[in-house]
């Protein structure tokens, strides 16, 4: 009897310590995601079976970007960018508004006054009051400013928080701040800041700036369902079966 209470006593003491090893064991890391090195070449959102959005980018034969063309089905309005380079260096973009049901509305913005250093780049335009400030820091923005009129000056804002490896921590915009956590395990596999509150989208891709060095997987309290092809570039990102977003992609 004696032996038998001293086996129970050890069997207790063995499940405790193996519990315990478990406990201590880091948790398995997600999956190496890694760097797409295509270029982005477009995007459709899907509702209930049906493309609603498209926004799709042309290179021209230095893989430059070369236009921009965008079309949302539910406010039937178009909106196309037209990129300009002297030297390599973009010198003008023509940005265009096109209101499908009613013409009278359309407007064409040209920012032709174009200054870019090492920290900040300023379009300013020639036919209007439009003006939009970028300041980043390496390839990553911090802020944008973009001024619908300068007198009175009119305009929204963006701030981009980052942490020590470059991923996306929060950000504020419209009046509100954003949170991301849960990076993907990887970096530069996201070209156009999937998932990252951003105005100014289609800018930031004209001058290869990037939001984040890998994506956020969490935004908010809310996980992002998202596809990659080949661990590497994100082709798919899902809200619910019937609206998601597919993302295409060319060869360099």
């Amino acid at each position: 009897m004696k032996s038998n209470k001293i086996f129970i006593v050890l069997l207790i003491i063995s499940s405790f310590i193996s519990c315990n090893n478990e406990d201590d064991n880091p948790k398995q890391e997600q999956e190496i995601i890694n760097p797409c090195e295509k270029l982005y070449k477009k995007q459709t959102l899907y509702e209930l079976g049906s493309p609603t959005f498209i926004n799709e980018v042309f290179y021209d034969s230095a893989s430059r970007i070369d236009s921009i063309s965008q079309f949302d089905v539910t406010t039937d309005v178009s909106i196309h960018y037209k990129v300009s380079y002297e030297e390599n260096v973009i010198s003008k973009i023509q940005h265009e508004i096109i209101y499908n049901f009613n013409p009278t509305l359309d407007q064409v913005i040209v920012y032709d006054d174009i200054d870019i250093t090492n920290s900040n780049i300023i379009l300013n335009s020639s036919n209007s009051e439009r003006k939009i400030e970028i300041n980043y820091t390496d390839i990553y923005v911090n802020k944008t400013k973009e001024y619908y009129s300068q007198n009175p000056p009119s305009f929204s804002e963006q701030t981009f928080s980052r942490n020590g490896q470059n991923q996306i921590i929060s950000n504020t915009a419209f009046g509100n701040t954003y949170s991301y956590s849960n990076h993907v395990n990887g970096e530069n596999n996201d070209l156009v800041g999937i998932g990252i509150i951003n105005d100014l989208p289609n800018i930031l891709l004209i001058f290869k700036l990037r939001l984040s060095s890998s994506t956020p997987l969490t935004v908010g309290m809310t996980d992002l369902n998202i596809e990659f092809e080949n661990n590497s570039c994100i082709i798919k990102s899902i809200k619910d079966e019937n609206r998601y977003k597919v993302y295409e992609y060319i060869n360099p």
